[in-house]
C-alpha cells in the first residue's frame, strides 16, 4: 500500500509541474503579430516616439508626449487629438509594465497588499488602501493607470526592477533599479547608462543634470 501511495504522490507532483509549465510558457505570437515596444508609442501631437517622462494627466490616465511644447498644444485643443490619444493608450496597454505606486496614496507598493480587479492584480501600499479601492474602483481609474512604470529592467544589470530601489534626478524623473547598489552606480555616471533607459522610452535631459 505504501508503494501505491508513493507512486500516486510522484504522479501528482509530475502533473503539478506540467500544469505550472503550461501556464508559465509564453503564448506563441500569431503570424504577423508584432511585439509593441516603447518606440511604437507615438506622441499625439508630433507623431514622434514619446518620452515617458513627458506627460500630463487625464481622467483615463497619463497622456505621453515627445516634448513639453506638445503638452501645451494638446491642452489648447484636446478634442483635436482625441483619436491619437486613444491609439496611444491602446498601444501602451500592450507594453510590459510594473506597478510601482499605490493608486490610493501614491506611495510605493509594499509587495504584500493586493487584490484582483478586471482580471489583473492591483497592488497597494497597505491593506487599508485595498478597502478604499474596493468601495469605488472607478474613482481611482486614472491613478491606477498612472501607477505603472514601463521601465521594467534595471539600466545597470538588466534585471527586473524593484519599486523600492530608485533614484530621482534633478528634474524629478524617477529611475528604477534592481537594488540600491545599482542606484548608486547610476548616480555616479548617469550618462553611461542612459541609453539603456532610452530603449524603454525614458529619455533623461542630462545637460541639465
Amino acid at each position: 500500500m505504501k508503494r501505491v501511495n508513493w507512486a500516486l504522490g510522484v504522479g501528482a507532483v509530475v502533473l503539478g509541474v506540467g500544469i505550472w509549465a503550461a501556464q508559465a510558457a509564453p503564448k506563441k505570437a500569431a503570424p504577423g503579430d508584432k511585439k509593441v515596444t516603447a518606440a511604437d508609442i507615438a506622441c499625439p501631437v508630433m507623431n514622434e516616439a514619446v518620452n515617458f517622462y513627458v506627460k500630463t494627466e487625464s481622467p483615463n490616465g497619463p497622456v505621453y508626449f515627445c516634448c513639453a511644447m506638445c503638452i501645451e498644444k494638446y491642452e489648447k485643443n484636446k478634442a483635436k487629438y482625441e483619436k491619437k490619444v486613444a491609439e496611444q493608450r491602446k498601444r501602451v496597454a500592450a507594453l510590459p509594465k510594473v506597478q510601482v505606486t499605490c493608486p490610493i496614496s501614491g506611495d510605493v507598493v509594499d509587495g504584500k497588499s493586493s487584490t484582483e480587479h478586471n482580471g489583473e492584480m492591483v497592488q497597494f501600499c497597505c491593506p487599508k488602501c485595498i478597502d478604499h479601492f474596493k468601495k469605488d474602483p472607478e474613482k481611482y481609474r486614472a491613478k491606477l493607470a498612472g501607477s505603472y512604470t514601463y521601465q521594467t529592467t534595471c539600466p545597470i544589470s538588466d534585471e527586473p526592477i524593484d519599486p523600492k530601489s530608485t533614484t530621482t534626478m534633478s528634474d524629478g524623473e524617477t529611475v528604477y533599479f534592481c537594488c540600491p547598489k545599482c542606484a548608486a552606480k547610476f548616480k555616479e555616471e548617469p550618462a553611461k547608462y542612459a541609453k539603456k533607459l532610452e530603449t524603454q522610452g525614458y529619455h533623461l535631459d542630462l545637460e541639465k543634470k
